[in-house]
C-alpha cells in the first residue's frame, strides 16, 4: 500500500497531469512558487503545512512523478525524463539514483518513468512512458540492487502509467492512451484486463497527442480506484472473486472542471 509524502518540487505542467496519482483539479499549485507560497496554498487548502523535503533541479531535467515508500521507511521517486528512479533512505533527506530505465529520452519527447509501487518483497514496480518499445513497459527493480527488468510482453501497453497490487499479490496497470488497465496475476503473464470502459476513457481535451485516461489506480478492500485524467473523474472498479472486473462506476466527479 502506498503511503503519502509530501514532496515539494518543480515539476511542469504536463508532467503535473501525467502523474500516478490523483490530484484534486481545485488545490493544484503552481509548483514555480518559493516554499514559503507553497506552505501557505498548503494551509489553506487543506489546514496542514507543507514541508520541503527535497529541492529538484528543473534545469537538470529532474521532474519527480511516481512515489512510494517501502516497508522499511525508504523512499523512492520517479524522475521522469531521466527514465531514474531515485531512493531516499529511511531517516535520510538524501537522495540516490537507485535504478533506471535504459532508453528513454526525456529530450525526444518520451514522458518516461512514472507511477510507483512496491511489492511485499520490497522490490519497486513502475510504469514507463517511451516511444523506443525497449524502454515502454512496466519495470521490475530489483530491492537489494536496483537492477531493473522488464515485464515480458509489457512494451504492447499504450500508454503504461500507474502501479498497484491487490491483497493477493496481481499487479495492475493503467493505460492511459488506452483508457484501460492491464494485469499481472501472481502467478501468470501480462493479460489487458478492463478494455473499453468508457468511464476510463480520455477525451483528448489536453491537446497532448494522446487521450489521457486512466491515470492514477489504487486498491483498497476488493476495488481499484482510478483517476481518470481528461475527464476529471475518480472511478471505483470492483474485483470479482473470480478475478474478473466487475461494473466501473463513478466514485467522485468534478463538475466544477470543464470536460
Amino acid at each position: 500500500m502506498k503511503r503519502h509524502v509530501t514532496l515539494l518540487g518543480t515539476m511542469t505542467v504536463p508532467f503535473a497531469f501525467l502523474g500516478c496519482d490523483a490530484v484534486d483539479p481545485a488545490a493544484i499549485v503552481n509548483e514555480r512558487t518559493d516554499e514559503l507560497l507553497a506552505h501557505n496554498v498548503a494551509a489553506e487548502h487543506t489546514g496542514v503545512r507543507a514541508k520541503l523535503l527535497i529541492p529538484f533541479d528543473e534545469a537538470a531535467a529532474q521532474l519527480p512523478e511516481g512515489i512510494a515508500v517501502d516497508k522499511w521507511g525508504n523512499i523512492y521517486i520517479s524522475i521522469a525524463p531521466l527514465g531514474k528512479l531515485w531512493k531516499v533512505k529511511a531517516g535520510s533527506r538524501v537522495p540516490e539514483v537507485f535504478g533506471a530505465v535504459p532508453g528513454i529520452d526525456g529530450a525526444a519527447g518520451d514522458v518516461g518513468l512514472l507511477g510507483l509501487e512496491v511489492d511485499a518483497h520490497g522490490n519497486v514496480y513502475a510504469g514507463a512512458s517511451s516511444s523506443n518499445p525497449d524502454a515502454n513497459g512496466v519495470w521490475k527493480f530489483d530491492r537489494k540492487t536496483g537492477a531493473a527488468s522488464k515485464i515480458a510482453g509489457s512494451e504492447a501497453i499504450g500508454f503504461p502509467n500507474d502501479v498497484t497490487f491487490d491483497k493477493h499479490g496481481n499487479l495492475y496497470i493503467t493505460d492511459s492512451a488506452l483508457g484501460a488497465i492491464w494485469r499481472v496475476p501472481k502467478h501468470g503473464a501480462l493479460e489487458p484486463w478492463l478494455v473499453g470502459d468508457e468511464n476510463l476513457a480520455g477525451t483528448g481535451i489536453l491537446n497532448l497527442g494522446i487521450p489521457v485516461g486512466a491515470n492514477g489506480i489504487e486498491y483498497r478492500r476488493g476495488v481499484l480506484y482510478v483517476a481518470n485524467t481528461e475527464k476529471a473523474l475518480v472511478v471505483k472498479v470492483p474485483i470479482n472473486k473470480g478475478g474478473t472486473p466487475g461494473p466501473s462506476s463513478v466514485f467522485v466527479s468534478y463538475p466544477f472542471v470543464e470536460v
